[in-house]
């Protein structure tokens, strides 16, 4: 017997969890590499926040996006997602200081201070150090394998 299929509204509250300080329902599945929740619906993967939009506010018109007024991508909270056009998103990111390319936020969230384009080289330099210790005896043994092979050559 094939396992019951559960629908998308009962998935978003199955897989949420809320924080009480801030409100947002974040989505603790399978997440984009910018940290947005992804979920299954019909044959595609779409942004949680897409889909809790659609289900609880209603349809998003053509050639919009579904912005984030708290800037926690994998929040999906209606109460914080508004729809907007991509200059409205490029507009709200600017006015709360997190645009880059004019001028951004000056340090990281863990108050390491950053260069004036791209992210806080001492936290980039810690999560390299993390990823080789955890994963020494595996890119060792890639390497053995590696050297032997010029060594055939």
């Amino acid at each position: 017997m094939p396992a019951k299929r559960i629908s998308v509204r009962e998935r978003l509250e199955k897989y949420r969890r809320v924080d009480l300080v801030t409100g947002c329902w974040e989505w603790t599945r399978a997440r984009g590499k910018k940290g947005y929740g992804m979920i299954w619906v019909v044959d595609k993967f779409i942004r949680v926040s897409r889909a809790a939009y659609e289900l609880y506010v209603g349809p998003i018109p053509e050639g919009l996006n579904v912005c984030h007024k708290c800037d926690n991508p994998p929040c999906f909270n209606p109460e914080h997602l508004f729809v907007g056009t991509q200059s409205d998103n490029i507009r709200d990111s600017v006015e709360k200081g997190r645009w880059p390319a004019l001028g951004g936020k000056e340090v990281c969230k863990y108050g390491h201070p950053k260069p004036y384009r791209g992210g806080c080289r001492i936290c980039s330099k810690e999560k390299k150090a993390k990823y080789y210790q955890e994963n020494r005896e595996r890119l060792l043994a890639y390497a053995r394998k590696r050297d032997r092979r010029k060594v055939r050559e």
